[in-house]
């Protein structure tokens, strides 16, 4: 995940700059020198969704109970 730190205008389009990442300016040539930002179309949403990790319970139960040993007699050797 990111953070947007600006949203600029691109020459096709909206664009956005990140916190986590700054490009060095170059030289376009619609817009002078700019930092090159983002196309905004590439931006995906945030779904929030519950996480359910009870397939993981489940393997770790089973993987944590004890195993069971056949009976073996020390009486008959």
């Amino acid at each position: 995940m990111y953070t947007i730190r600006a949203f600029v205008q691109r020459h096709d389009g909206p664009g956005y700059l990140l916190v986590e990442i700054v490009n060095k300016p170059i030289d376009c040539a619609y817009d002078g020198m700019v930092e090159v930002a983002i196309n905004a179309e590439w931006l995906r949403p945030i779904v929030e969704r519950k996480t359910d990790i009870s397939f993981a319970h489940e393997i770790l139960r089973k993987a944590t109970k004890p195993a069971r040993s056949p009976a073996v007699s020390l009486h008959n050797r």
